[in-house]
């Protein structure tokens, strides 16, 4: 679990420019909660009209993988955030293309139907939210990626 964690965490931070401590737990606690997540879906009524409905982490494996169209989430507060009421980020789902090299918000949404973290949790989290990756083994294995990566050059 952990090192997909790491997977998705280092998509998510690289496609958002998230500093580590947005993504994972440390002392500072300004990481992504799985309460202020939420995943869009958009759905096409017999009308012609779109309806948009959000759904959570914990209850996005109720929804295909198709209609989820983007994601929401908030970064809780940082020293950068003078009101003190975090920074919303809205990710719109792009597969994976030419152009694209990996489906973030479809990465997160297999992550989320696989772990259900609960509300109160950070959202990289499994066990029902009690455990969540290490920064020093992301650290060795960011470091060991980077290794093997040079290596093929």
């Amino acid at each position: 679990m952990e090192r997909w964690a790491f997977a998705v965490m280092a998509k998510t931070a690289f496609t958002c420019l998230l500093r580590v401590s947005e993504y994972m737990v440390t002392k500072a606690k300004h990481y992504i909660l799985a309460g202020s997540t939420t995943f869009e879906r958009r759905q096409l009524t017999q009308s012609g009209k779109t309806t948009i409905s959000f759904i959570s982490p914990a209850l996005v494996f109720t929804v295909p993988k198709q209609e989820i169209t983007a994601i929401d989430y908030n970064v809780r507060s940082a020293k950068n955030d003078q009101p003190g009421v975090g920074h919303p980020f809205h990710m719109e789902r792009v597969l994976v293309s030419e152009s694209a090299a990996f489906d973030v918000v479809g990465d997160l949404y297999d992550w989320c139907c696989a772990t259900k973290p609960p509300d109160n949790a950070p959202l990289f989290s499994w066990s029902a939210g009690t455990k969540w990756p290490s920064i020093s083994k992301f650290n060795q294995a960011l470091k060991e990626t980077a290794r093997t990566a040079g290596s093929l050059w």
